[in-house]
């Protein structure tokens, strides 16, 4: 049971505290480490960095990753088990980011609610990545629910799913993806040098984004939501524009609404077919039920997550 606690210590942390703001972490020490390399080879005058620094960079910033964390947790399992159990749970803390999400899409919510759509248009605009100026209360809300979304597959379920096949210093490693394009994917250089930290992370997040939509179709009935739809929708729409299609199209079907369609990124448009049936016009309360779905995805993958590490545990003697 010692190899499942991390993840239990962890989850509670999360839901109780969320992201500890203000106080540097491990993910805070590999976006620096990232803009570092991403300085380095990027700055090099009269060259453009190549797809094999891309790689480079990504392979650095993802082994130190999983490197510093099992180097870290495996001296103090070997000193004390139960207080590297507890510091393992705290790095497994720093992986998750349900309690921010939930945070932030709530504000979206209260301001709509208040009638202050201005206001949640920027707010929105700190969570989502498409242009939100101009947004109305409808596109507003549909950016958060895809915002709650695709959170749930990155923030909540992958961090799970690695943690559950190889413990934190794993959980740490997609971190380190996510770090690693986050700041290299977006290099003011050559796409050679941006795309390798991009499809590491698109690797990492394809079987938890899967995983994700399934969970949240399978458990939108406990949220009262209807799980029938989500499950039909997915089927149908679930492949229109991978990799988000498949997540958006559970959170429409359980939500009764329309998601996808075309959108605005950085002043580029792109184009996406629209997912889910509108049965009914999206309304701001589908924020807070979106929020709902995501914990019930969250704690599905929960609980698969702690007993197949109990099981490992068993045999491996923890």
């Amino acid at each position: 049971m010692l190899l499942a606690m991390p993840i239990i210590i962890g989850l509670i942390l999360d839901v109780m505290f969320g992201d500890p703001a203000g106080i540097p972490t491990p993910l805070h020490l590999l976006e620096l480490l990232a803009s570092k390399l991403r300085d380095k080879y990027t700055g090099e005058e009269g060259k453009e960095p190549d797809k094999g620094k891309g790689q480079l960079c990504t392979f650095l910033v993802m082994g130190a990753a999983l490197a510093g964390a099992a180097a870290v947790t495996a001296v103090i399992y070997l000193l004390f088990p139960p207080i590297g159990a507890v510091l393992e749970g705290v790095l497994f803390w720093w992986c998750l980011s349900a309690r921010h999400s939930f945070d932030e899409t709530m504000k979206v919510h209260n301001r709509l609610k208040d009638g202050f759509i201005t206001d949640a248009g920027v707010q929105i605009s700190m969570v989502s990545e498409r242009d939100t100026v101009g947004l109305d209360e409808d596109g507003i809300v549909r950016a958060a629910v895809e915002s709650v979304a695709e959170d749930t597959a990155a923030e909540s379920v992958a961090p799970l799913f690695w943690a559950m096949l190889g413990g934190v210093p794993l959980a740490l490693m997609y971190r380190g993806a996510q770090a690693a394009k986050d700041v290299l994917g977006k290099a003011e250089t050559g796409e050679a040098f941006r795309a390798p930290s991009k499809t590491a992370y698109r690797i990492m997040l394809a079987i938890p984004t899967m995983l994700a939509a399934w969970l949240a179709a399978l458990t939108a009935g406990i949220v009262k939501l209807d799980s029938k739809a989500a499950r039909a929708i997915l089927s149908r729409d679930g492949k229109k524009y991978p990799p988000n299609s498949s997540i958006h199209a559970a959170f429409a079907g359980a939500l009764g609404v329309q998601l996808g369609g075309d959108m605005s990124v950085g002043g580029e448009e792109i184009h996406r077919e629209t997912v889910g049936d509108e049965k009914t016009e999206i309304h701001f309360e589908d924020i807070k039920e979106s929020d709902k779905l995501m914990y019930a995805a969250t704690g599905a993958m929960f609980l698969v997550s702690v007993i197949v590490r109990a099981i490992i545990g068993h045999f491996v003697h923890f």
